[in-house]
């Protein structure tokens, strides 16, 4: 392995801001990835394990920030647990796969952000498609703010995430303001 590759794998956040910048490159050529996502995650074969779901990939370095701050929050916390990552981007490639590997006593984190509601709705909806294909495990969704536009689809919106919310024993939510906190 050369020294640079040594050097990025031992920093954890340059190693998954490049990354990160390999899949924007991917996907800005259209070119396939070479690593399977199932070959690319370790996992555990005992003990407990904390899976950070829809992790961004894109360009906002603050989202990157919010992930890598999150991380190092449960390392800090849950030391003897084992961390698994999962993309936005692979976890939509890759739920059958996630479904049979992720354990009942396995944790699930949800990224924290701006993304809860229809503004951004393909990341509500794979919020969505998480809480319902795991109804037993512990989910936490790290703070976020919600939104959901005063029109007849986000009013839709709303009554689908409710009822989907509402269906899940171990869901929890943390409000990432006072205005998300009252609507939540």
């Amino acid at each position: 392995m050369s020294t640079f590759k040594q050097l990025v794998k031992r920093h954890h956040f340059i190693y998954q801001c490049a990354r990160i910048l390999q899949i924007i490159y991917l996907d800005i050529f259209k070119l396939p990835r070479r690593i399977k996502f199932r070959m690319s995650i370790r996992i555990p074969k005992a003990g407990r394990t904390i899976y950070f779901l829809l992790e961004q990939c894109h360009g906002n370095l603050g989202d990157i920030a919010i992930g890598y701050a999150q991380k190092a929050f449960a390392t800090q916390y849950c030391p003897s647990w084992h961390i698994v990552s999962v993309y936005q981007k692979d976890y939509v490639d890759n739920k059958t796969f996630l479904a049979k590997i992720i354990r009942v006593d396995d944790v699930i984190i949800l990224i924290g952000g701006g993304s809860l509601g229809n503004q951004y709705l393909t990341h509500e909806c794979d919020r969505r498609d998480i809480i319902a294909s795991f109804p037993n495990n512990p989910i936490i969704s790290f703070p976020q703010s919600i939104f959901f536009t005063d029109s007849e689809e986000g009013k839709q919106e709303l009554c689908k995430t409710i009822a989907c919310y509402n269906h899940h024993q171990h869901l929890t939510i943390f409000a990432r303001e006072v205005t998300s906190y009252n609507l939540m």
